[in-house]
């Protein structure tokens, strides 16, 4: 009698010969269309791959499939390893707060760090010249020796660790300019996959689907591909919706499927099926839904939809089946269709297909597209194109909730109408009124400054009338998310000149706007510093606020008004915020130093951590705007310190 994982290796080779035959491919130690009655015992006695040693999980709960992606990277240096937590007492900052006057900090992760990692920041230092383009619609140059100073597999080991697509926009962009870029490609090293293959999981971890599948098709295929590298490419065109490209590799894998890591057999065996759908090949498509199972892969809706189509009958697919992004391709190719609560968790590749996805229901694209952009999974252009497309008769049956479909569609359907009425109306009341009320509801949601990108056209079509002097607020926030900073200073300038008629002081947002655009006469920089201290008089701005706006001014190089840090230090330094473990903060200073720009913003990223700037401990903060300024960077190190304030800003009317 065979022991259970013989037995268990054997009804998985039947499984997948089956399937092989199905299709009409070749099996080990056969012709194409031949045909052997011994392929069992042909099967049993290949030669087994041999196994690969374990590895460490990796930090994200889903695991990137590249070998190198497994473990964390270690920063500490040999410098540091053996430091001792700092003595809050006898710490100094270099940053905004005179010597003497640094509020102590007892954050724990900053006790963590080695007195010589906090008591510096990054060194002022210009990079090379900028060469390279990048291959995702943007003319932004970029460093041609982008990822100087890595390998592939530290990059892989430092995407890895991250939390991607970034939270904050001005980092995103950024993030999605190198990762897209076709400069030169790191040292191999030991890597062992191309370059490509990194780029394309980290976009598609990114939900940036049709990117994914560009980089691997432009790449070129080595003399003998690894089925790892098979079925990434395979994956990346089926994900993008184009079969053509996907399925001859994904077909290929169904003899080599025990090459691949654990974590993707699943995967293969999803896209065996996905392409038995689309070549109509029923008896296929039962036979990989088998295959999956014997992957390990249970409760998939993948897996019910193929059963389905084997069986000629439309899917029934439950509210809590599990949900991949082959798993929907599934699910979209057989006719079926799926509900709000199985977006529930989803990540962000899975909730991008759904929400450009042209055969989901309105109501499911639009909660997939909204969550999706919170994660900046999607542009700014696509939720508007959602919203476009929006048909209230269609959307109508889901303003209730079926049982099994998620919350109410009400909020969401009504954001699209405002959205539109916003973007057509020619009433400039009107037009105002439902800009203001589209925000309201966008920031109830958690979307206000995606809200605020979606609302800079409508908002930049209105002029200054005084029956609107109350929309002033919101048309300087529009324009500041944009980086619209004459419109901002138009609209402050006219309230400005509405304040004798009583409008609001709206003087502390002309020093945000300075901040973020000093322009050429350094003078309106310290005008707007004024207005902050007047505001600050005033009340307008908490302990808090105070210490972060410190932060920022001194980031970018200005000098913080005595007044404002004399405020600031009568409280205790805030400790709240991601601050990143030992040896980050001086990798990331080095970095910059040593003019390697793709580790310094892959680093900046971690150092950030998963919530962006306005979620970033101060002393992140303060060090990722100087790397990214000492690069060149200089507009989008101050947006980010635009970012990290504006949550906290002071509003006069709007909210």
């Amino acid at each position: 009698m065979l022991p259970l994982s013989s037995l268990s290796r054997t009804l998985f080779g039947t499984t997948a010969m089956l399937v092989a035959l199905s299709f009409g491919l070749a099996t080990p130690g056969q012709t194409q269309n031949a045909f052997n009655p011994f392929w069992k015992d042909q099967f049993k006695s290949a030669p087994k791959t041999k196994a690969k040693p374990k590895q460490s999980p990796a930090a994200q709960p889903e695991k990137p499939y590249l070998d190198q992606m497994q473990n964390q990277p270690r920063f500490e240096q040999d410098n540091n390893r053996n430091a001792q937590p700092h003595d809050n007492q006898n710490w100094q900052s270099k940053g905004p707060y005179p010597a003497g006057q640094q509020p102590g900090l007892t954050d724990r992760g900053v006790e963590a760090a080695p007195l010589g990692e906090l008591d510096r920041g990054v060194d002022s230092n210009s990079l090379g010249p900028v060469m390279a383009g990048s291959s995702g619609g943007t003319s932004a140059p970029l460093p041609y020796d982008l990822w100087q100073g890595v390998t592939v597999r530290q990059v892989e080991q430092l995407i890895a660790a991250l939390t991607i697509p970034p939270r904050s926009t001005t980092v995103h962009d950024l993030w999605k300019r190198a990762i897209t870029s076709n400069a030169a490609p790191p040292q191999p090293g030991e890597a062992a996959v191309p370059f490509s293959a990194v780029q394309s999981e980290a976009l598609f971890r990114s939900g940036l689907l049709t990117d994914a599948h560009h980089v691997l098709a432009q790449s070129k295929d080595a003399a003998n591909p690894s089925a790892l590298s098979d079925a990434l490419k395979a994956r990346a065109a089926i994900a993008a919706e184009q079969p053509q490209d996907g399925c001859p590799l994904a077909k290929q894998l169904i003899r080599r499927i025990q090459e691949l890591p654990k974590s993707l057999t699943g995967t293969a065996s999803l896209m065996i099926g996905y392409c038995a759908v689309h070549d109509n090949n029923k008896a296929a498509a039962g036979l990989a839904a088998d295959l999956t199972e014997d992957n390990g892969v249970s409760g998939s809706a993948g897996v019910a939809a193929l059963r389905a189509f084997s069986v000629g009958t439309k899917p029934a697919i439950k509210s809590n089946a599990r949900m991949t992004l082959i798993d929907y391709r599934i699910v979209e190719k057989v006719g079926g269709t799926i509900n709000r609560g199985q977006l529930e968790n989803a990540k962000p590749p899975l909730l991008a297909a759904v929400a450009t996805s042209g055969l989901a229901p309105v109501d499911v694209r639009i909660a997939a597209g909204e969550a999706a952009l919170k994660l900046n999974a999607i542009s700014i252009r696509d939720m508007t194109n959602i919203y476009r497309t929006a048909n209230a008769g269609r959307a109508q049956p889901s303003l209730v909730a079926a049982p099994d479909g998620g919350s109410n569609f009400g909020d969401e359907a009504r954001r699209a109408t405002l959205y539109n009425g916003a973007e057509t109306e020619a009433s400039p009341l009107r037009k105002a009124r439902n800009i203001r009320s589209f925000l309201d509801s966008s920031r109830r949601a958690g979307l206000y400054w995606h809200g605020l990108r979606m609302m800079a056209d409508p908002a930049s079509q209105l002029s200054t009338l005084p029956e609107i002097g109350w929309f002033a607020e919101t048309a300087i926030e529009t324009s500041l998310a944009t980086g619209d900073y004459s419109n901002a200073r138009r609209w402050a300038a006219f309230a400005a000149s509405q304040r004798q008629d009583g409008g609001p002081n709206l003087d502390h947002w002309r020093a945000l706007i300075d901040i973020a655009d000093p322009g050429p006469a350094r003078d309106r920089l310290a005008n707007g510093l004024s207005l902050i201290e007047n505001a600050a008089r005033r009340g307008l701005f908490g302990p808090v606020l105070l210490h972060r706006l410190a932060t920022v001014l001194d980031a970018v190089d200005t000098q913080v008004p005595i007044p404002l840090w004399e405020m600031a230090s009568r409280t205790p330094q805030p400790t709240t915020g991601h601050l990143p473990e030992t040896g980050v903060l001086s990798a990331l200073q080095n970095a910059a130093k040593n003019k390697h720009y793709g580790h310094m913003l892959l680093l900046t990223m971690k150092t950030l951590g998963p919530n962006g700037a306005e979620g970033a401990h101060m002393i992140a903060l303060g060090d990722s705007i100087r790397a990214l300024k000492r690069a060149g960077l200089k507009a989008e190190a101050r947006q980010l310190g635009v970012e990290a304030l504006f949550g906290s800003w002071p509003r006069a009317v709007s909210n």
